[in-house]
């Protein structure tokens, strides 16, 4: 049941996110793959710290952080 519940969830998110990028050139949606991946990549790395699994992540500050995470649930 928790298997579908999390299926819907990506596929809204996927569907979010062919509708913002259905007009962008190749270019363009490059670009915001590109920003989408910094921003995951931001949020795990703190999850991670969270849960012990990592030491010391100051990639960015706490401010730059909440905005990723943000970003991220909202796209």
């Amino acid at each position: 049941m928790g298997d579908d519940k999390h299926m819907e969830e990506l596929h809204r998110i996927r569907e979010e996110n062919y509708k913002k990028t259905k007009n962008m050139t190749n270019r363009e949606k490059i670009e915001h793959m590109k920003e989408r991946a910094k921003k995951a990549s931001i949020y795990l790395m703190k999850a991670r710290e969270e849960k012990g699994l990592i030491n010391n992540v100051s990639i960015v500050s706490e401010n730059e952080d909440e905005d990723a995470k943000k970003n991220i649930l909202e796209e």
